[in-house]
């Protein structure tokens, strides 16, 4: 004899289904952001590696920001990392591969600024009250870091495995760029380790880590307390929820 499912053996059913997808939700969740932090450290290190290709090119040279555009009229323009690769024919700044998957709402593609930022040495004042300590571990890499005519230099980089090239970065600046597009929490093209108010700064987007390459090709994920112990002593960074956290 056939039976039909009563109102509520129907509500216990569909109770058990919601219950067991609340359990699984999390799961997902953490297996997504897992995907998507795999995903943005594949992009950074396809960055780096054409960076260093780019460095094999140039004597040594890294861009990190020039005021003289080649490619600009203008002797006024600005050159990023990101313009540097794209004029050498290394990797256009159009790709996808300059945001992470997990930033992707926030990010603009064709920005110049919304790219991976690269550590930025001459914004930061710990290099400034640490440079004799920081030249005898990291060497005298750096190139004009006191003007917008910024050049790391790898052969004479004394640690590549401790000296960060590129990394998940944020800045909290209210303003507009070129294309006068709101910027505030967009990615940006340089970061600061310790330049306390400064907006531009690491970003803890996975789930509390965040991913940096480093001058000898390699990738890795650091924590807040990691980075705090890294060579280079980071001392700020901007959490999951965009709030400036010193270390």
């Amino acid at each position: 004899m056939k039976k039909n499912f009563t109102l509520i053996e129907l509500l216990v059913v569909i109770a058990i289904i919601a219950i067991l997808a609340a359990m699984l939700m999390p799961a997902l969740n953490k297996a997504r952001e897992m995907a998507r932090k795999s995903k943005c450290s594949g992009n950074l290190k396809q960055i780096t590696m054409a960076h260093l290709l780019y460095a094999d090119d140039f004597n040594g040279y890294v861009v990190l920001q020039t005021n003289h555009d080649p490619s600009s009229a203008s002797t006024g323009g600005t050159i990023t990392h990101a313009v540097a690769l794209q004029n050498g024919g290394y990797l256009p700044y159009h790709s996808k591969i300059w945001r992470c998957p997990s930033n992707e709402g926030g990010a603009r593609v064709k920005n110049l600024n919304a790219s991976y930022g690269m550590y930025g040495i001459r914004w930061d004042n710990n290099y400034s009250n640490r440079r004799d300590e920081f030249v005898n571990w990291a060497g005298d890499c750096a190139v004009n870091k006191h003007s917008a005519f910024v050049l790391y230099v790898t052969h004479r980089m004394k640690s590549p495995t401790r000296f960060p090239m590129l990394a998940d970065s944020v800045t909290m600046r209210d303003g507009n760029v070129e294309t006068n597009v709101p910027w505030k929490g967009l990615p940006y093209y340089y970061w600061s380790i310790s330049k306390l108010g400064d907006e531009n700064a690491l970003h803890t987007i996975h789930s509390g880590s965040t991913n940096l390459s480093w001058f000898d090709g390699s990738v890795r994920s650091c924590t807040m307390g990691e980075l705090k112990n890294e060579q280079i002593k980071v001392r700020q960074v901007f959490n999951q929820a965009n709030a400036l956290v010193t270390l």
